[in-house]
């Protein structure tokens, strides 16, 4: 997969990515808390130069905490956390061509 890097800071790609998964993953009044989520996981993505893979996971680490509180439906989210990865890699890609665009 290519490349999908995010500056900590970028509060609007990272606010927009929370919002994606709140509403795909995990519906209810956890959006701070997957801001938070996401941030984090874009520092730890930038460290270690890695990029969907760690947003995907602290997802998983959610989905699997005693917070989430899923049970059965695990799985299901399990697959939408992927698939709102890949949607959200792809919506990095045209923001970075955005930001080539406008500079």
């Amino acid at each position: 997969m290519d490349e999908l890097r995010l500056a900590p800071n970028d509060h609007v790609l990272i606010n927009a990515l929370a919002a994606i998964f709140v509403s795909h993953v995990r519906p209810g009044p956890h959006e701070d808390m997957m801001i938070e989520i996401v941030r984090d996981a874009v520092k730890k993505a930038n460290r270690q130069h890695l990029y969907v893979g760690p947003l995907v996971a602290a997802v998983e680490d959610f989905l699997n905490s005693s917070q989430a509180g899923l049970g059965a439906n695990h799985a299901e989210y399990a697959v939408r956390v992927r698939l709102v990865a890949v949607l959200s890699w792809r919506a990095g890609h045209a923001l970075d061509a955005l930001r080539g665009a406008a500079a």
